[in-house]
């Protein structure tokens, strides 16, 4: 029997919370995504879904552990660090 994984679903709260972090413009956060930033635009509204093992996955476990050590070194500056400090990555 095959088994289907379900695609991540990340909360939309925290795609902005991660971006505004990074201190990065919708256009250079979907940049890293090789999407635009009306991907990222919609993301922000509704949430992304990226499948487990994908190259977008992989870049959002990148962007979210970037944001972590922003907050982790500069303290609680940022309006999203609550937010951030409970982010769940997807599994790898």
């Amino acid at each position: 029997m095959t088994y289907l994984r379900q695609p991540a679903k990340i909360r939309a709260e925290h795609v902005v919370d991660v971006r505004k972090t990074l201190g990065e413009t919708q256009a250079e956060f979907g940049h890293r995504f090789d999407r635009s930033r009306f991907a990222v635009i919609r993301w922000e509204k509704v949430g992304a879904k990226f499948q487990i093992k994908s190259k977008r996955s992989a870049a959002w476990r990148v962007a979210a552990a970037e944001a972590r050590h922003l907050i982790d070194n500069e303290g609680t500056a940022h309006d999203a660090t609550e937010n951030l400090r409970t982010l769940q990555t997807l599994p790898s």
